[in-house]
């Protein structure tokens, strides 16, 4: 069975729960909360094996002129005469179907009814990591959808959710969780968004904002899963429960006022010209850094 999971990304705080929530009210659609990136180190040792020169495959893969398959073919490689000492029995080929059988494995649940799609969403995913070319060499069918929100917001939202709690609002520890979030932000979209448009993956691009105001903006992927938005969509979206969302949701769109006008200033400095490239305006307070970084950029290129 050809398997077409669907895969969510998306830093933290850009809505990527809301979107599992309404794809999980389909009876045959189960989508998985976050799993602390594990597939980091799956993807790095799946392209240890398959990125080898071929002329180092014969010392870690099978090469033999045929599978191995029979007692009489193991024994031969078992041969006290030969070198065994990296010795395995798989193929290149194998090396995908073994990686394949395991995620499906932990994903596709026996609780699952047959014929359900399975996938899950992640924030860890499209910075410096392969995971996204992992997961496309496993399931060439997948669907990837990437949840994106405005950078200002998503970092302050991130600073009021998570940073509070154990920071002062406006001390040097802070400080650096914003700002780091603000490059953490930058980079994992810069390659999420070239990926998506480098036509090399089946890929859906929902915009938080849009998502919130009126669900139709995900009529295009619902027609691709073949599913159609109903009332029971509808009512997951204006439910309060079960989002993660702050207590205050009168301005989702304004998050970034929490930040003070320093953290406000860098943010916005380091989000760069991807917050703009995706189509979000900057604060009229703000667009003096715009017009300063562009002149910064000019000097050094």
């Amino acid at each position: 069975m050809t398997e077409s999971p669907i895969f969510i990304l998306g830093s933290g705080r850009c809505g990527s729960t809301l979107l599992q929530r309404i794809l999980n009210s389909y009876s045959d659609i189960t989508i998985w909360g976050e799993h602390h990136g594990f597939l980091r180190d799956l993807a790095a040792g799946y392209f240890k094996l398959v990125d080898q020169p071929p002329e180092d495959r014969p010392t870690i893969l099978y090469t033999g002129e045929h599978p191995l398959e029979t007692p009489e073919q193991l024994e031969q490689l078992k041969a006290p005469e030969a070198w065994q000492g990296l010795m395995n029995g798989f193929t290149v080929a194998e090396v995908t179907d073994h990686f394949r059988w395991l995620l499906c494995n932990v994903f596709r649940h026996r609780a699952m009814a047959d014929g359900s799609v399975w996938g899950f969403k992640e924030i860890r995913y499209g910075r410096d990591d392969r995971v996204l070319e992992f997961l496309q060499r496993l399931f060439p069918d997948a669907r990837f959808i990437f949840v994106v929100r405005d950078g200002l917001n998503t970092v302050a939202s991130k600073a009021e959710r998570f940073y509070s709690p154990h920071h002062q609002r406006h001390g040097l520890a802070m400080n650096r969780r914003i700002a780091s979030a603000a490059i953490a932000w930058r980079e994992q979209y810069r390659q999420l968004y070239q990926l998506h448009n480098s036509g090399t993956i089946n890929s859906h691009w929902v915009q938080y904002e849009r998502l919130t105001a009126d669900i139709g903006h995900l009529a295009p992927l619902m027609q691709q899963l073949g599913k159609t938005i109903d009332d029971e969509q509808r009512r997951v979206l204006a439910m309060p429960e079960g989002r993660g969302a702050m207590k205050d949701e009168s301005a989702i769109n304004e998050r970034y006022r929490y930040l003070n006008p320093l953290q406000l200033a860098v943010t916005q400095w380091l989000l760069g010209e991807m917050n703009e490239a995706l189509g979000y305006d900057t604060p009229a307070s703000l667009r003096w850094l715009t017009s300063s970084r562009r002149m910064v950029d000019g000097r050094m290129t």
